[in-house]
C-alpha cells in the first residue's frame, strides 16, 4: 500500500511538472508574440499604433485589478495606486485573453521585482541633447507643456483602503479644441498634435519621465505610490514613488524565468487546484 501511495505521489508530481512546463511554454510563446521586436522607428505622423490582444491586470493577493484594456495601446495612459506596503518586493502582472473576457482564466504576463539594484533612473529630459535637436530642428519646439496642462481633467488614484480600481485609470486626453500651444515655422500646434510629436520622438523612458514631471511632490509621509505604464511595444513599466527615497523606474520582466516564477507563486497555477482535487 505504501509503495502504491509513493508511486501515486510521484506520478502526480511528474504530472504537475509537465503541466507547469506546458503552461510556461504557452505563456512564453504568447509574450514572445506580444513583445515582438518592432520595425525600425520612423518619424511619420501616420505611424500606426500597436494593439494589445489581451487585458492587463495587476495581481493583488487573490484579486486581479484591471489596469490596461485590450485593443489600441495608449502610451499616454497610466494606472496609479496608493497605499503600497513598504515591504512589498514583487508584483505580478496577469493577462486575460480576448476570448476569455468575462472569465477568470488569468495567465501570467510578467512581474516586477522591486529590488533597487534592478531599478533604472528616470531620464532627465533637460540634458537629452539629441532629443532637443530633433524637437527644435523638426518642429521648432524649445520647450514642452506639462502632462497636466494637456489633460482635460485631473488625475486620480486607486487606494484599496478608500477607492474602487477604476479610480486608478488615468489618461492624458486633450480637450477637443483648436487652441494652440506654440507657434513655430508659421504653424500652430494643437494639444493633440503636441502629444503625437511626443509619441513619435520620445522613447518609452523619456515619455514616462515627461509624465512623471507632473508628480514632483513627494507622497505624504509614510506613503508609497505606484504608477504603471504600458508602451507601444507592450512593455510594462512601474514608477515606485517613495515618500522619502524618491522615484525608481522598473521594467517588467517577461522572460521564461519570470513566467516560471509567476506560476510557482501559485497565483496562476491551475495544476495546483487540480492536484488539490485529486488529493482530496
Amino acid at each position: 500500500m505504501a509503495d502504491q501511495q509513493g508511486n501515486s505521489g510521484e506520478e502526480l508530481s511528474a504530472w504537475a511538472r509537465r503541466m507547469q512546463e506546458r503552461w510556461v511554454g504557452e505563456a512564453k510563446s504568447f509574450v514572445a508574440r506580444v513583445l515582438r521586436a518592432p520595425r525600425g522607428r520612423q518619424v511619420t505622423e501616420d505611424r500606426r499604433r500597436r494593439t494589445m490582444p489581451c487585458q492587463l491586470f495587476l495581481t493583488m493577493g487573490w484579486n486581479s485589478v484591471p489596469m490596461f484594456p485590450s485593443g489600441g495601446v495608449d502610451c499616454f495612459s497610466f494606472f496609479q495606486r496608493g497605499g503600497v506596503s513598504a515591504s512589498h518586493d514583487v508584483e505580478y502582472l496577469a493577462r486575460l485573453n480576448e476570448e476569455d473576457e468575462g472569465s477568470e482564466e488569468f495567465q501570467p504576463y510578467g512581474l516586477f521585482r522591486l529590488d533597487p539594484k534592478r531599478a533604472e533612473a528616470l531620464p532627465n529630459l533637460e540634458t537629452r541633447a539629441e532629443l532637443w535637436e530633433r524637437l527644435t530642428g523638426r518642429y521648432g519646439l524649445s520647450g514642452l507643456p506639462s502632462a497636466e496642462a494637456l489633460a482635460s481633467h485631473g488625475f486620480t488614484t486607486y487606494d484599496p483602503r478608500y477607492a474602487e480600481p477604476a479610480a486608478g485609470i488615468n489618461r492624458i486626453d486633450p480637450p477637443i479644441s483648436a487652441k494652440a500651444y506654440i507657434q513655430a515655422r508659421k504653424r500652430h500646434y494643437t494639444y493633440t498634435e503636441i502629444l503625437e510629436i511626443l509619441r513619435i520622438e520620445l522613447d518609452s523612458p523619456e515619455r514616462i519621465a515627461w509624465m512623471e514631471l507632473t508628480f514632483e511632490d513627494a507622497p505624504a509621509a509614510g506613503e508609497i505610490v505606484h504608477r504603471y505604464y504600458l508602451d507601444e511595444q507592450k512593455q510594462a513599466w512601474l514608477v515606485r514613488h517613495h515618500w522619502a527615497q524618491g522615484k525608481q523606474l522598473y521594467r517588467a520582466e517577461t522572460n521564461a524565468e519570470a513566467l516560471a516564477f509567476c506560476i510557482a507563486s501559485g497565483h496562476f497555477d491551475r495544476a495546483a487546484k487540480e492536484l488539490a482535487k485529486l488529493a482530496a
